[in-house]
């Protein structure tokens, strides 16, 4: 059995098998020991949310450096002493998926964008990856090399996000027919909450989008 190597305070998500909700609960790794469990808490919680009880089994999900890994686990444990968390069975088998910062999937977001002079304008996103997105707006959002800010909401297995990060946009093409402007910018010093929300959904949109 090999070791995990995941650093502590990494992001692990959550699914639990069996609730058709789809909700996720986004925990952080406090360790682990080969072959016994892997510890997490819920940051900043109280009380471990309701959805997630002794025995459930669950479906984890992290990124480590260029890979999404999976696996399944149950938990073992809980505890509340000194503080709240929770041990999790340690995986017999963990899948590894290479991201591909490139890889795009067309999508229809309505988004809003924040330009360089701090003006907000409504646009659409035509297609997402991990690495960056394609923006069609009635006007332009900007200069390439210039800064913007996009508000979006994302979906992952149902669950709904808005995510605020911060681009740079790489290239302009004015367009005769339809929106003006499209802009192509790449996403900047995201959070690896984000990150990986937005990895998942592209995943998920790319394996939906037929081929």
């Amino acid at each position: 059995m090999n070791a995990l190597n995941l650093p502590v305070g990494l992001s692990l998500n959550l699914q639990i098998l069996g609730d058709r909700s789809g909700n996720r609960i986004q925990a952080k790794i406090l360790g682990y020991k080969l072959g016994e469990s892997l510890i997490a808490e819920v940051p900043g919680a109280a009380l471990l949310p309701i959805s997630l009880r002794l025995g459930d089994e669950v479906v984890a999900r992290c990124l480590v450096g260029r890979h999404m890994l999976g696996f399944k686990c149950t938990v073992l444990r809980v505890c509340i002493s000194p503080y709240l968390y929770f041990h999790l069975t340690y995986p017999s088998q963990v899948e590894h998926t290479e991201v591909r910062q490139a890889e795009r999937v067309v999508v229809a977001i309505p988004v809003q964008v924040i330009t360089p002079v701090g003006e907000a304008c409504e646009a659409e996103i035509r297609d997402i990856s991990a690495a960056g997105a394609m923006l069609a707006a009635s006007r332009s959002l900007g200069e390439v090399g210039e800064a913007v800010k996009l508000c979006f909401d994302l979906s992952f297995a149902q669950v709904a996000r808005t995510l605020a990060l911060a681009a740079v946009i790489r290239n302009v093409t004015p367009v005769q027919n339809g929106p003006h402007y499209r802009t192509g910018v790449q996403f900047k010093d995201m959070a690896e909450e984000d990150m990986l929300f937005l990895l998942s959904s592209v995943y998920e949109q790319s394996w939906r989008t037929p081929r």
